[in-house]
């Protein structure tokens, strides 16, 4: 019996190993944030506020002309910097701050990889100049961490830095909409 079990266990670890080895490529999703493995810098204690994300964003690509055409291929980075993002623990009073001011930044994160989506949409969806390549992809990533970058801002100002619940809770609905569409979109 013993015996069965271990080779049992050993062909469905084969198995499993084999499955997640040969699936296409993953889906890229923004990360579900934490206090502990999120928010690892230093504090700023000459900041008003009781945390900062820090998200950074970064593109390559190659180029190669094919048959007389302009081929770009492109891959980016996106993520959090947990080693600059900080939150300081004796500003949340209880579960409820904490609860709250993690869902804020959790919607910065979520801005940001709508950022990352947005960006893989119009840089990989568009025909370059092959005279003209890099400046056009410069500009255009430019334009897109702008745009961004200012709602970013907003979203911040808006919402008081999570503290007007209402204007919150429609962001919420702005990101929650915005990455429903963009899921249909690609489906």
């Amino acid at each position: 019996m013993y015996h069965r079990l271990i080779s049992h266990l050993f062909a469905f670890s084969v198995l499993a190993l084999l499955f997640v080895s040969f699936r296409p490529a993953q889906e890229v999703y923004p990360e579900k944030l934490s206090w502990k493995t999120h928010f690892r810098g230093k504090p700023d204690y000459n900041s008003p506020f009781a945390a900062l994300t820090v998200l950074r964003w970064h593109y390559e690509y190659k180029a190669r002309i094919v048959n007389g055409r302009l081929e770009v291929r492109f891959s980016q980075l996106f993520g959090m910097d947990k080693n600059k993002s900080w939150v300081k623990p004796e500003r949340i009073r209880n579960q409820a701050v904490s609860d709250q001011l993690l869902h804020h930044e959790q919607g910065h994160a979520d801005i940001h990889y709508l950022m990352y989506r947005e960006a893989k949409r119009v840089m990989e969806n568009r025909t370059y100049r092959v005279e003209t390549y890099k400046k056009e992809i410069a500009t255009l990533a430019d334009e897109v961490g702008k745009y961004f970058d200012e709602m970013q801002k907003r979203y911040d100002e808006e919402t008081g830095h999570g503290n007007n619940f209402k204007k919150q809770a429609q962001w919420d609905e702005i990101i929650a909409n915005w990455r429903y569409e963009n899921y249909i979109t690609e489906k």
